[in-house]
């Protein structure tokens, strides 16, 4: 990982994912830990900047979509146990998974492959 994967890293870890995180934690009333396997970067940086965009800002619309009333806000409340995001080289592994709690989305950044807001969305809805 060069300078610049490193800078662009840190910069996400710091300042962007918590942004995410606490409108994510007022969306559902509670924290949902992210994690983000940032190994799966260390040598994409077209991917981590695109990650923000078609990743975090993804899943914050797909969680208000499906946070739009009470009941909604319950069931994410109770169960969307945590989020977790892994890049790919390549995008015919994409896509997005629901189980036990976990959201699990699986993205090829670089290479626009990722899940969109109502795959997401959807995943969710039908995981709860």
């Amino acid at each position: 990982m060069g300078l610049e994967e490193k800078r662009v890293i840190k910069k996400l870890q710091e300042e962007v994912l918590p942004r995410y995180h606490d409108e994510l934690a007022a969306l559902a009333g509670r924290e949902i830990p992210v994690t983000v396997a940032w190994e799966s970067f260390s040598e994409d940086l077209r991917a981590m900047k695109f990650f923000e965009n078609q990743g975090l800002k993804y899943m914050v619309s797909a969680v208000k979509a499906v946070c739009k009333d009470d009941i909604g806000r319950e069931a994410v409340n109770k169960g969307l146990k945590e989020i977790k995001f892994v890049n790919l080289d390549d995008p015919a592994g994409c896509g997005v998974t629901f189980a036990g709690g976990v959201v699990l989305v699986k993205g090829s950044w670089a290479k626009a492959g990722y899940p969109q807001e109502g795959d997401i969305r959807k995943a969710i809805e039908n995981g709860l």
